[in-house]
């Protein structure tokens, strides 16, 4: 539902403001978090602008804008 995808995205970006340059891959495992569950929570924080990407692919960190 779209109150769990928001959910969701506050809880990824309070992890990044509090860890910021972590890879998906560490921030799916410290929230217990499934890529199905993450694909759209991510994808609207970074079309929101709230969260920047650097690198590519596997390499892609994460922070807050």
């Amino acid at each position: 539902s779209t109150a769990e995808i928001e959910q969701t995205a506050h809880r990824i970006l309070e992890h990044v403001r509090k860890n910021p340059g972590q890879r998906a891959e560490v921030i799916k495992k410290s929230l217990n978090l499934k890529t199905n569950e993450w694909a759209l929570p991510i994808a609207r924080l970074l079309e929101k602008k709230q969260l920047r990407t650097k690198g590519e692919k596997r390499a892609t960190t994460y922070t807050s804008a």
